[in-house]
């Protein structure tokens, strides 16, 4: 029973993320005809000019995807996404409920914010609700010289590009911001806050910087042994994760004081697991 909980996991997570996802479009895109691409945005354009429901539309469009993705992306993630495509079809058709608001501004919030978390879940849940990002898989899969993102931005903006003919160029340009804020609520719920900084330090005196922010900042540090390319003489590089502002402040007055001469640089670390910083069992 153990070795299936983590599927069942996935499932779960997949249908709460799906849930969500119907949400958006039932509440508050559909009715106020926005189409934030994809086949769900082909799938409303549709609905608004020949009266098709937008659930059945959405299935059927993604057929000729999973029969295509079955060679290309493995049956475990095609059956999942398969799942989740379905889910959202009944759910959009069967569960059709008034709109929350006829608000623009609140459909783009709570829309954006419920379909980006949603997809978020799905993903998380090694899915998909099918649409433009597996279309964009598939095709990558046959044409690996063209990104996946680059068939993402160009369905959507043919879909986007539509709404605005069909219904008016304001609605499009709603769409679109929906189309942003969905993502970056996706990243955010796959990845995490981006808090955490991953902090980069050559310096010739890499052992007094390393005691200091073990026993000082009370981080981690760990030390790699490097050559510079150009003076072809050996380096000390530290690498050290911190969690917030602060933090990156104290550390980089701590390299200041010790050695100014020092070379430095923080990037951004999207999610960080282990000791200190989230479980990675989770």
């Amino acid at each position: 029973m153990r070795k299936f909980q983590p599927v069942l996991k996935d499932y779960l997570l997949i249908t709460g993320g799906v849930v969500l996802v119907a949400a958006s479009f039932n509440l508050f895109l559909i009715p106020n005809r926005i189409t934030p691409g994809g086949f769900s945005g082909l799938a409303t354009l549709l609905h608004y000019a020949l009266g098709v429901p937008v659930g059945t539309t959405m299935a059927v469009l993604n057929v000729p995807l999973f029969i295509l993705g079955f060679k290309k992306l493995g049956m475990a993630f095609v059956v999942r996404s398969a799942y989740g495509t379905l889910l959202l079809s009944v759910l959009i058709d069967v569960f059709a409920v008034p709109p929350a608001t006829d608000d623009l501004l609140l459909c783009l919030l709570y829309g954006g914010m419920l379909m980006g978390i949603g997809l978020g879940l799905a993903l998380r849940g090694g899915g998909s609700t099918g649409g433009s990002d597996m279309l964009a898989r598939v095709l990558h899969a046959y044409k690996s010289t063209i990104g996946v993102g680059t068939f993402i931005v160009i369905v959507d903006f043919l879909v986007i590009v539509g709404a605005g003919v069909l219904f008016s160029p304001q609605l499009a340009m709603y769409a679109l911001v929906i189309l942003y804020g969905s993502a970056k609520v996706v990243d955010l719920v796959l990845e995490g806050s981006v808090s955490s900084r991953a902090c980069v330090i050559i310096s010739d005196r890499a052992n007094e910087v390393a005691d200091e922010i073990l026993h000082t900042l009370e981080r981690g540090v760990t030390l790699f042994a490097a050559k510079g390319m150009y003076t072809g003489e050996p380096r000390n590089v530290l690498l050290c994760v911190v969690q917030s502002a602060g933090e990156i402040h104290r550390l980089r007055e701590t390299v200041k004081a010790l050695d100014p001469d020092s070379f430095m640089f923080v990037v951004a670390a999207g999610e960080v697991l282990g000791q200190g910083f989230g479980r990675l069992t989770d």
